[in-house]
């Protein structure tokens, strides 16, 4: 009695390529520090969230962007209540403080989260991916400031 033909599902997938994983982990820090440069670096930091997507889901390493995206969204919404209520210098500390947190919650990951496949650039990426994060997050800040300040400037 011969065995069934196998699926597609049960045949085991081609192994990742090292030298494509190393590449794009190098490309994703290349982008990550054009993209910490606010509002000029936006599309640099988003093509860093993607390589660093890509190479995650190749090397089968678990990633939790919910808790990075949570920090930035309240410290936005912070940063945003105290430009218009106390002072930007206030908003700019709110900022740093969630700039540290984040660098926290990106160093917590780094450090608990073991990749099956061997990646020795493993560590350029969480930097791509942090300094992708602080561009972003800088443009959005930049741009809500901007955007509370202007009714000031139209009232004669």
């Amino acid at each position: 009695m011969t065995p069934p033909p196998a699926s597609p599902l049960d045949l085991p997938s081609q192994p990742p390529d090292r030298v494509q994983i190393i590449r794009r982990s190098l490309r994703c820090f290349g982008f990550g520090l054009i993209g910490v440069v606010p509002l000029f670096g936006l599309a640099a930091a988003g093509l860093a969230w993607r390589l660093g997507r890509s190479v995650f889901a190749e090397t089968g390493e678990r990633w939790d962007f919910k808790a990075i995206g949570g920090c930035w969204i309240c410290g936005l919404i912070l940063i945003t209540g105290y430009t218009f209520a106390v002072d930007s210098s206030a908003a700019l500390v709110i900022g740093i403080i969630f700039l540290g947190l984040q660098n926290f919650l990106l160093h917590s990951q780094y450090r608990n989260n073991v990749a099956p496949i061997w990646n020795p650039a493993r560590h350029l990426v969480y930097w791509g991916v942090g300094l992708a994060c602080t561009g972003g997050a800088a443009s959005i800040g930049i741009l809500l400031a901007v955007l509370v300040q202007l009714p000031d400037q139209f009232w004669w």
